[in-house]
């Protein structure tokens, strides 16, 4: 879990690839430090941060088609940070990112550390992972935690 975000299962594959940590709603069961780490971070947050200097009229984003495009984009994102924007507070002005290693306490069974299936979606609120049912779509099936 590098970056406390929400990804789709082939940027997974290509960040896997890149050595990042990646985990699977499907069967990952999130301690509380895993909830906190995204609930600090998120897709938005991510996006403002990684994506800062990212202008539309000038970048242009890969097409999901072309794997060795989007392999390319997420390399120039998070390893070359080429639209990366330092944000007050941000918790990745530097390379001590959230590591899986620090987490020596097992996740207790409670709703805090519930499973998240396959066909559901993640919502961080006040710091809970809750489980939500999507309605009439498949594209979020496979999203994984990166």
């Amino acid at each position: 879990m590098d970056f406390g975000t929400f990804v789709c299962s082939n940027c997974a594959g290509i960040l896997r690839e890149l050595s990042y940590k990646v985990k699977g709603t499907g069967v990952t069961i999130f301690s509380e430090k895993d909830i906190n780490f995204i609930g600090q971070n998120g897709n938005d947050n991510a996006r403002k941060i990684w994506l800062g200097k990212f202008n539309p009229k000038v970048h242009k984003l890969p097409n999901p088609k072309k794997r060795e495009e989007v392999k390319q984009f997420i390399i120039d994102k998070y390893r070359n940070k080429k639209y990366y924007k330092k944000q007050k507070g941000n918790n990745h002005e530097s390379d001590e990112d959230y590591s899986e290693e620090e987490e020596e306490e097992k996740p207790k069974n409670n709703n805090k550390n519930e499973k998240v299936n396959n066909k559901s979606d993640i919502n961080i609120n006040k710091g809970k992972l809750n489980k939500i049912s999507i309605k009439g779509s498949s594209n979020n099936n496979n999203n994984n935690r990166n």
